[in-house]
C-alpha cells in the first residue's frame, strides 16, 4: 500500500517582514497547499506573536479557518503592526497539522522625524 496523509506546501511572500514604522503596518500573503492524498479537514491558523491573520477572516469569531483537502490550498494574509520597536518573531501554525508551520520575523522601528531649520 500507500501512505496517504495530507502534506503541507507553504510558499508566497518572504517570511521576513522587514522595517515596520510603529504604528503602520505590513502584509503579507501565503499560499498553503494540501499536496497530499489525504484531507486534513477543517481547523484555524494559530499565530503566536504579535502578528494576526486578517484574510480570510471568520465575521463569527475573528480567525482565520481553512478547510484543505487533498489537493486543495488556501490562501491566508498575515498583518504586523508593530507598538514597540526592535525585532519580533511569530509562528503561523494549522491547528490539525502541529508539524505544519512557518515563522515569521520583523523590526519594528520608530517614525523619522526631520528637523527643518528656519
Amino acid at each position: 500500500g500507500g501512505i496517504f496523509a495530507p502534506i503541507i506546501d507553504i510558499r508566497g511572500g518572504d517570511t521576513n517582514f522587514g522595517d515596520v514604522v510603529i504604528g503602520k503596518y505590513k502584509e503579507r500573503t501565503f499560499t498553503v497547499k494540501n499536496l497530499g492524498t489525504a484531507d486534513l479537514g477543517q481547523g484555524i491558523f494559530n499565530i503566536v506573536g504579535p502578528f494576526y491573520c486578517v484574510s480570510p477572516i471568520s465575521p463569527l469569531d475573528g480567525k482565520c479557518h481553512y478547510n484543505l483537502t487533498a489537493g486543495s490550498e488556501i490562501v491566508i494574509t498575515i498583518r504586523f503592526a508593530p507598538i514597540v520597536r526592535g525585532l519580533a518573531s511569530g509562528a503561523v501554525s494549522l491547528s490539525g497539522v502541529p508539524l505544519g508551520k512557518f515563522f515569521v520575523t520583523v523590526n519594528g522601528i520608530p517614525p523619522t522625524v526631520k528637523f527643518i531649520e528656519k
